[in-house]
């Protein structure tokens, strides 16, 4: 302690605390502390000859004694509690002192009371403001008792004018110290207000040279692959066609069922670079998103046309409900949307069945359903379905990049519509895409979008 004493200055951070070193509230505390000690010694040396009685004026030299222990022990102990301790004993005894001796509640004791009060509420830890505010109330109720049922203790009618001098500069000093304590935090604050979005622009900028960096590496590496699995489905295909003239019926059914998994394969690896692809142009903003007027019944039995020329799911079939009409959307988003919660239902029945798809107009949405019959997804993991990367626990075996359904969120998004399921485990899922039915003027696409 005696270390820290040799080295303090008349700096505002050596006297009250430094800035990083201590809190706020305990700042502020150390100035009133340093503040009360002072005040109160010096007093009744400053104050001319019968300003204030004698047991007064020992007190205030007891009190500042304590204020200015309190002082070394918050400023130099660390010790924030028993400070405070030893402030609020101070407090109470100076008022109730002053009660005595200088006219009651007649006299300077109300003011200086809720001037108390509202100093310590700036440096009182916030547990404990409901006692120190249930204490003060019952503090100033036994001295409205006392005045009332006990006039006779007041010995002092009368408030001198040094010492009403004395309460109102103490006050003013108060204030403004509390009020210059403040000043300095509130910079501080600013300053590491701004040190922080500095750091969080800069990590901002960086992570967006990192985003393009990544996208920039999917994109290379997807084209890349591009080529080698065209090379690869063309060749199986020649391969089908020159074996299929030299074997018998038996064994080539056998090996039309081995390039129907190759094809497969192929499928499903182009399948994946191009969501991964999509999820990188959503980050990049490079969606190129042109409504037009369609049918949008047209676009669905083309999607379902596809599965259909596979020759494994002929009974996947559209049903229609409400008057059909032309509506604006985007043919190449809304084609891969659907395609995706279509590939994504039969992929996801462990049989392979083919999902019931339906679409309602109605009067203000259309809405396309897409229900399955397959594994379902786990109720405390349905919210977090359309994140980017999220596979649910119970597809672990099931291959996939888990950003199929973050793409259609957002390409559904970028229709002005909402995409939604409801499922139970292991009893299926049936996604819902909601679309607004907009009236269809003859505007140029650009201005539709």
């Amino acid at each position: 302690m005696l270390k820290n004493i040799k080295h303090i200055s008349f700096s505002k951070e050596s006297i009250f605390g430094g800035l990083n070193d201590l809190p706020l509230e305990q700042r502020v505390l150390n100035g009133i502390l340093i503040l009360s000690g002072s005040g109160n010694i010096m007093t009744p040396l400053v104050l001319p000859e019968g300003g204030m009685s004698s047991t007064f004026s020992l007190a205030l030299y007891v009190t500042g004694t304590i204020c200015v222990l309190g002082y070394i022990a918050s400023r130099f102990w660390d010790k924030f509690l028993l400070a405070l301790i030893l402030l609020t004993g101070v407090q109470i005894s100076i008022i109730t002192l002053a009660w005595f001796e200088n006219g009651g509640l007649r006299g300077v004791v109300p003011i200086c009371f809720i001037v108390v009060l509202m100093m310590n509420v700036q440096f009182y830890p916030s547990h404990y403001i409901r006692h120190l505010i249930v204490g003060a109330i019952v503090l100033f109720l036994a001295y409205v008792i006392l005045e009332l049922h006990f006039t006779h203790l007041l010995y002092g009618r009368e408030v001198t004018t040094a010492l009403l001098i004395f309460n109102f500069g103490m006050m003013i000093t108060f204030s403004f110290s509390i009020l210059l304590l403040f000043k300095s935090q509130y910079k501080k604050w600013e300053k590491e207000t701004l040190e922080k979005e500095k750091k969080l622009a800069l990590a901002l900028e960086k992570e967006k040279e990192l985003n393009a960096i990544k996208n920039q590496f999917i994109s290379i590496v997807s084209h890349q692959f591009r080529t080698p699995m065209t090379i690869i489905q063309s060749s199986a295909q020649l391969i089908a066609l020159q074996t299929a003239k030299k074997l018998k019926e038996e064994d080539k059914n056998r090996l039309d069922k081995q390039f129907n998994q190759i094809y497969d394969a192929i499928d499903l690896v182009t399948s994946m670079m191009e969501r991964i692809l999509d999820q990188g142009k959503i980050e990049s903003g490079q969606v190129q998103f042109k409504p037009s007027s369609q049918d949008l019944v047209q676009t669905l039995n083309k999607i379902i046309g596809k599965y259909q020329s596979k020759g494994k799911y002929q009974d996947l079939k559209l049903k229609v409900l409400g008057t059909s009409q032309n509506i604006l959307f985007d043919q190449n988003l809304m084609e891969h949307s659907i395609d995706n919660l279509i590939s994504n239902a039969i992929k996801y029945d462990p049989q392979h069945r083919t999902p019931d798809v339906s679409i309602d107009f109605q009067e203000e949405q259309v809405i396309i359903a897409i229900k399955d019959r397959g594994i379902g997804i786990p109720k405390e993991e349905q919210e977090k379905l359309f994140s980017p990367f999220f596979r649910a626990n119970n597809v672990s075996n099931i291959k996939g990049t888990g950003v199929g359904l973050s793409v259609v969120k957002r390409f559904v998004e970028l229709h002005q519509g909402t995409i939604s399921v409801e499922s139970e485990e292991n009893e299926g899922s049936c996604f819902y895409i909601n679309l607004p039915l907009k009236p269809i003027k003859k505007l140029p696409i650009s201005q539709s979008s």
